[in-house]
């Protein structure tokens, strides 16, 4: 009979994860990196190639719906920065670096979704 523990094998809980990224609990440079880059340029890669793939199928009111939730998205990865950056131990500069960049990402990006909200008005 073998002695040895074996670890029960734990299920992956998307929704757990999301909450972790969102309160700051996967760490900066993770959230940061992965979810504020990455996860923006595949975003910005997707979106471009729907919108070259099939242009005529692109209207006004999907364009909302698709921009606005890659706005919750980034509105999540934002809020997980800043809250990251909150618990962060390491060199303080990188606090201020990770919260510098969230406000002066979030404000044009809120602007230019608001400039194309007022113009299908």
């Amino acid at each position: 009979m073998d002695s040895q523990k074996t670890t029960p094998k734990r299920d992956f809980d998307l929704e757990q994860y999301v909450t972790d990224v969102v309160n700051g609990d996967v760490g900066l440079p993770m959230t940061f990196w992965c979810f504020g880059l990455l996860g923006s340029i595949v975003w910005m890669v997707t979106l471009i190639s729907l919108s070259a793939a099939f242009p005529s199928s692109i209207t006004a009111e999907s364009s909302i719906w698709i921009v606005g939730l890659f706005m919750v998205y980034l509105g999540g990865v934002f809020l997980g920065i800043w809250r990251a950056a909150d618990k962060y131990t390491g060199t303080p500069v990188w606090q201020v670096l990770a919260k510098f960049s969230v406000v002066v990402s979030a404000i044009p990006i809120g602007i230019s979704y608001v400039s194309m909200l007022m113009q299908q008005l």
